[in-house]
């Protein structure tokens, strides 16, 4: 199945990070920075196909061999150096503990692949916007009575769309939400690191995540909120590096804490009210450092997840906007 081909493209990208931070074995860090670049790619390659009308079958195919065979290629540069083997080593309790969150992956996972998307939501305007930009090989808006399948952010289909076009079938669109539940659990697990708990805290952490009720009912869905809480947990990841490091931030982490901000923007509308202590919390912390030289971390940042929205607002304003226009002028009848 061509579905592996982005799947390669992630474990790569993980091997990339994990070799380039084998001096503090953090595979979970490498974890989050690899998913946060490839769903760079996933938007860049969804934007740029769409701009020329190319969203197909053999052009997705094409972008993700190329870009496999740039991400090995520069993997096996990196090869020389000696990576560390990663630690799994748990007390008893945090076994235990963990092999009932083992136990919830499995389960939604097996449904999520068994049973095909259903939700009232996944039909309203999932699943029906992901044909519409198949059958129209472009994400451009398009009429419908529905205009949530229009204006609402599309990140989490995007990666849906590419899914159903390499696997041939929708047999994976519940992955999306599954994947990124797997993905909070990490993510957690490692904030809980980045303030100072024990391996057993970190293990506590974890399960609370996973235990959620309405994380278990949506992991198995078409739903984006996990996708979105995936981000969310991304920046907040940044956000303890970035207080953590000070004015000693680097700009690969400025870069990272930017691409969160823009997939969880790009994600969904609910994102800007989440992001925001994030967002207050890191300005007044690099202020504290930088002073007055803070605006260039802020304008890289900001500038980066906006480009990364541009497209998506672009759409809005000129399919909604113009609208309203015709509409007030009584153009449109």
């Amino acid at each position: 199945m061509l579905l592996i081909l982005p799947i390669i493209a992630l474990t790569f990208l993980y091997c990339i990070f994990y070799n380039l931070n084998n001096r503090n074995n953090s595979w979970r860090q490498s974890i989050i920075s690899s998913t946060v670049i490839w769903g760079l790619i996933v938007t860049a390659i969804t934007e740029s196909l769409s701009w020329f009308n190319l969203i197909s079958f053999e052009s997705l195919f094409g972008a993700w061999f190329a870009i496999d065979i740039v991400i090995i290629t520069f993997y096996f540069q990196l090869t020389n150096q000696n990576s560390n083997i990663i630690n799994l080593k748990q007390p008893k309790l945090s076994t235990l503990l963990l092999s009932g969150v083992g136990f919830i992956i499995v389960s939604t996972g097996l449904i999520g692949l068994v049973a095909p998307p259903n939700h009232w939501n996944s039909m309203n305007y999932h699943m029906p916007r992901v044909v519409h930009w198949i059958q129209n090989s472009s994400v451009a808006h398009y009429p419908v009575s529905y205009t949530p399948q229009l204006y609402q952010n599309p990140w989490s289909e995007y990666v849906i769309m590419q899914f159903q076009l390499l696997s041939g079938g929708d047999y994976f669109a519940n992955s999306v939400q599954w994947l990124s539940m797997i993905g909070c659990l990490i993510g957690v697990s490692l904030i809980a690191k980045q303030l100072e708990a024990n391996s057993l805290g970190q293990t506590f952490a974890t399960v609370a995540a996973a235990t959620i009720p309405m994380g278990i009912l949506q992991a198995s869905s078409t739903q984006n909120d996990y996708v979105e809480a995936f981000w969310l947990v991304c920046l907040a990841c940044y956000t303890l590096t970035i207080i953590d490091k000070g004015k000693n931030t680097t700009w690969d982490t400025y870069l990272l804490f930017g691409c969160s901000l823009g997939l969880c923007i790009l994600t969904k509308g609910t994102a800007y009210f989440y992001i925001l202590p994030f967002l207050i919390w890191v300005t007044l912390s690099q202020v504290k450092y930088l002073r007055f030289s803070v605006w260039k971390p802020t304008l890289f940042v900001t500038s980066f997840a906006f480009v990364m929205n541009i497209n998506h607002y672009l759409r809005n304003y000129f399919v909604f906007n113009f609208s309203q226009i015709f509409l007030s002028d009584g153009l449109i009848s």
